[in-house]
């Protein structure tokens, strides 16, 4: 007994310190540096890198190909194009990223075009290229100057919003995006006028902004892993048969920025990027962009017959497995044939459509003078109550008419894309671009500082979710985009009527910042653990 109550005597402070820190430092291991200043490290290299390497392209353009103009305009409407993302990814502007996303899409649908397409290239003169870089610059800088000060700081998240939450929720968006399928697979079959009569217009543009917001959702709860695997397995499946049906009539932009959606989304929820879907989407729509133009000489042989033309559900199988032996022999085409078809980056060019209305205005074709923007109010009015009212293609149709690339007739058939930065010039010149510069940085600040801080699933993160989706619509006119947000913006507003219910915020729901989303971007460095120490024996 007595050598029992020596061997339980408490230990003096010192010693009780030694025998417990090695358990204790043995039990938390040492966690993998996220954070570790050698991501950022390895950032700064995947950054140099990239940097070299354009340098290097631009480089070759100047001085391999004589094109020294050129790549300094290129160079400069790039860079300046990235200011606002920049911004961003390093925490300097907070919220959405809106202006960011609009201002990169200005990367390749002008300042690659300096460097990259031939066509404009050969048949431009050094004028007209320093005109439109000049133009841009002032553009791209003015935007970016009114719209920082609204986002320099960051807004407090509210402690109750109204989100799209719980399983009612996901039923709701499931059966959505279920509609959306149906509609699209309706289309693609000819049967829209047949079964919605005059109101098949609006009924379609309510299902495209309910399938948009319906998908982000969906793919945003995919990514917090909230979906369940039949959930899943069913949300995959009619995503599927809606790209199907949508890309069936030979016109990929609105399948491509409802994939661009689907990724954004999952990624935003996920926290980290879906590389294996992005290395399948993309050369799988690089595959599908080639061989279009053959399935277009297969199935339009005229005008009539674009509009006649009928695909089954059935037939889908069918139809794609040409599609895609047509895009595998895209490259054993004769070079006459090779010559008149443009490649994916030269479809998504709108610095020929400038320069083109450059040339012309006001020299010898007079500026439209604001005709274009009148469409926009009777746009959002709705079919159903004004039968005769103007279409949102309009303005659009309009620019091509009065330059004389276009007849009425033509523009039941066929659209051509302008884009925002060459209607503001064919309007009112250089005054309409720097007008155009100081409406957008005043419109994409309010709605950043207005979507601040609240949850993606909330009705004002669906709101900028609707911005996003139109930022990225390069070709659309002013009432073409005004149009498109307004009806997304009425459905959302229905949608957070009927569907959200008020709910604390929590800290998951959360937009990440720019270093955040940058960060996924990159493996985390992980660190060696040290070797577990042995626990000292005490001597009594």
């Amino acid at each position: 007994m007595e050598a029992l109550s020596d061997s339980t005597e408490p230990l003096p402070p010192t010693e009780r310190r030694r025998a417990v820190r090695p358990v204790a430092r043995a039990r938390t291991a040492r966690p993998a540096a996220i954070s570790h200043p050698g991501n950022f490290r390895a950032l700064q290299r995947t950054l140099i890198t990239g940097v070299g390497l354009y340098l290097a392209f631009a480089l070759y353009i100047a001085f391999g190909k004589d094109q020294l103009l050129e790549a300094v305009c290129g160079t400069t409407v790039i860079l300046l194009a990235l200011i606002p993302t920049i911004l961003w990814v390093t925490g300097r502007a907070k919220g959405y990223p809106l202006l960011p996303l609009f201002c990169f899409c200005y990367t390749y649908t002008f300042g690659i075009q300096f460097l990259w397409n031939v066509s404009i290239l050969r048949s431009v003169g050094h004028g007209d290229l320093i005109f439109a870089c000049l133009s841009l610059c002032a553009f791209l800088l003015l935007a970016t100057a009114i719209w920082y000060p609204f986002v320099r700081k960051a807004r407090p998240a509210p402690r109750t919003v109204r989100m799209l939450e719980g399983t009612k929720a996901t039923g709701a968006l499931l059966t959505f995006f279920f509609l959306y399928t149906v509609f699209q697979m309706i289309e693609a079959a000819g049967q829209g006028w047949a079964i919605f009569g005059t109101a098949f217009s609006l009924v379609r543009s309510l299902m495209y902004s309910l399938g948009a917001l319906s998908t982000f959702a969906i793919c945003y709860s995919l990514g917090q892993r909230k979906l369940s695997s039949s959930a899943q397995i069913f949300y995959i499946t009619l995503f599927v048969l809606a790209m199907a049906a949508g890309s069936s009539r030979l016109i990929l932009i609105q399948t491509m920025s409802m994939c661009l959606l689907s990724i954004l989304g999952f990624t935003l929820g996920r926290k980290s990027l879906p590389w294996k879907v992005i290395f399948l989407v993309v050369p799988l729509f690089v595959l599908l962009n080639y061989g279009k133009y053959s399935m277009r000489e297969l199935t339009w042989t005229s005008s009539q017959s674009r509009m006649e033309f009928r695909l089954m559900p059935w037939e889908y199988p069918r139809f794609y497995a040409l599609w895609m032996s047509k895009s595998l022999e895209y490259g054993n085409e004769k070079p006459k044939t090779f010559e008149k078809r443009a490649d994916l980056l030269d479809r998504v060019s709108l610095l020929q459509m400038f320069i083109f209305i450059h040339q012309l205005s006001p020299r010898t074709i007079p500026f439209i003078g604001g005709e274009t923007y009148s469409a926009i109010l009777p746009s959002i009015l709705p079919r159903i109550f004004f039968p005769n009212k103007v279409s949102a293609l309009e303005s659009t149709n309009l620019i091509s008419i009065h330059y004389g690339l276009q007849s009425r007739e033509a523009t039941n058939t066929t659209t051509i894309g302008w884009g925002l930065f060459a209607e503001a010039f064919a309007n009112f010149g250089t005054p309409g671009i720097l007008s155009l510069g100081v409406i957008l940085g005043l419109f994409f600040g309010w709605a950043t500082r207005f979507t601040m801080g609240y949850p993606i699933l909330s009705a004002r993160g669906l709101f900028a979710v609707v911005l996003m989706s139109t930022a990225f619509q390069t070709e659309y006119t002013a009432a073409t985009a005004v149009s498109a947000t307004f009806q997304a913006i009425v459905l959302l507003a229905l949608m957070s009527l009927v569907f959200m219910r008020p709910m604390p915020v929590p800290a998951s729901s959360l937009l990440m910042s720019g270093p955040e989303f940058i960060k996924q971007f990159i493996p985390p460095r992980r660190s060696r653990p040290r070797p577990r120490p042995r626990p000292r024996r005490l001597s009594m």
